[in-house]
């Protein structure tokens, strides 16, 4: 569940992210989680206590979207370790400030590998649970029912993808700064500063900030909607 306060979480429910995330998540999570109550005639399949006519039914993709969650299990266990000793980097003593930024810079990139890609993969997973298409790209191209099959797909495709679905990951995930990251293209100055190669600054600081502010806010809509209960039950199975 989320450490936030209430006043953090009451404050983050006001905002526009939040409520879009919520409206889109809430009915995809309740469609497969919840019970479907219908009509029956058959005397076996009477509920009790719903009227001398009514049975119980769930989502037929229940049982697989069960199963991914489960496959996904460690991944988000995993991710919040890292997440944790990441934050932690912060109240290092540095020798420089040139350490200093790199430590920003590398836990940036750590950030946006484990929790980021935790978060997208479980929301895929929901939206392929919604009969939402999701395809792996090479070595051929393969048509995602497993969550381990998401390893397949790059990071810049699942958020192209969420942003399709009404999902900005792009408000808090800057890929121009993780892939400045992951592929080195920076220099740190003596003072600390970071550049790109063609001498533009990186304000990490500023992208470390955005990324929690997004993270919490799609954290606190999953919790609001019951699925981070469902899912904590479900690791507790």
């Amino acid at each position: 569940m989320s450490s936030l306060s209430e006043e953090r979480k009451n404050e983050i429910r006001q905002s526009e992210d939040y409520k879009t995330e919520k409206e889109i998540l809430s009915p995809l999570f309740l469609t497969i989680a919840n019970p479907r109550f219908e009509q029956s005639t058959d005397s076996s399949l009477i509920l009790e206590g719903y009227g001398t006519s009514t049975r119980i039914s769930w989502h037929p993709k229940l049982l697989d979207f069960r199963q991914n969650c489960r496959e996904l299990i460690d991944k988000w266990e995993d991710a919040q370790k890292v997440s944790k000793i990441l934050r932690g980097l912060k109240t290092a003593n540095y020798e420089s400030s040139e350490y200093e930024s790199m430590s920003k810079m590398l836990s940036y990139l750590g950030l946006v590998e484990s929790l980021g890609v935790a978060i997208s993969d479980m929301t895929l997973i929901l939206l392929i649970a919604n009969g939402k298409e999701v395809h792996t790209r090479s070595p051929m191209t393969k048509h995602v029912t497993k969550a381990r099959q998401l390893d397949e797909i790059d990071l810049i495709y699942k958020i192209d993808f969420l942003k399709d679905e009404g999902l900005d990951f792009g408000k808090f995930i800057d890929r121009d700064v993780r892939n400045h990251v992951a592929h080195l293209r920076f220099t740190i100055q003596e003072d600390g500063r970071i550049v790109k190669r063609d001498g533009s600054p990186i304000d990490i600081n500023a992208a470390i900030t955005k990324f929690w502010t997004g993270l919490d806010t799609f954290i606190l809509a999953l919790e609001d909607i019951g699925f981070l209960t469902w899912f904590k039950e479900l690791q507790e199975q």
